[in-house]
């Protein structure tokens, strides 16, 4: 018996083309654009909020520098009220208590002038945070200014 061959090869190919989608197509575009403008909006709101932000932060920094130089008008004017005080108390003209309370109150508008001074710094790197301009070497200079001096 003679022996027969046979190589049989069958490809396919599937194709399938939807003539109607029933709509999706169109919907999954309109889905697409909806998204789309929600992006955008949700952008605006975020860009809207950074510069409010920023805005209200660089009014606090000009404020704090206005209060920054009334604290020091206070600091000298208490200064001159507790030098007065002594030397009124060398005359017999006031008490000692007198003295101590301008003390009191020359060491209190230090303290305050050092809080708006605080308060200034704390204002000045939020504005440069959310202006985006911070810089570790902002950082740097603020820790430095943070330092003990010795000429004090």
């Amino acid at each position: 018996m003679p022996l027969q061959r046979s190589d049989n090869t069958y490809i396919g190919v599937d194709v399938s083309v939807p003539i109607y989608a029933g709509g999706s197509n169109r919907a999954a575009v309109r889905e697409a654009n909806s998204q789309s403008l929600i992006a955008e909006n949700e952008l605006r709101g975020v860009q809207l909020e950074i510069g409010e932000t920023v805005r209200s932060a660089y009014l606090q920094v000009q404020a704090s520098e206005k209060i920054i130089g009334a604290a020091q008008k206070l600091v000298e004017s208490t200064e001159l009220s507790a030098t007065a005080m002594q030397r009124g108390f060398e005359l017999g003209a006031v008490t000692s208590v007198d003295v101590l309370n301008a003390i009191r109150d020359q060491f209190g508008a230090q303290r305050d002038l050092q809080q708006v001074r605080y308060e200034h710094v704390k204002f000045l790197l939020l504005l440069k945070r959310e202006a985006g301009l911070l810089t570790a070497d902002d950082l740097i200079e603020v820790s430095t200014w943070l330092e003990p001096s010795t000429g004090r």
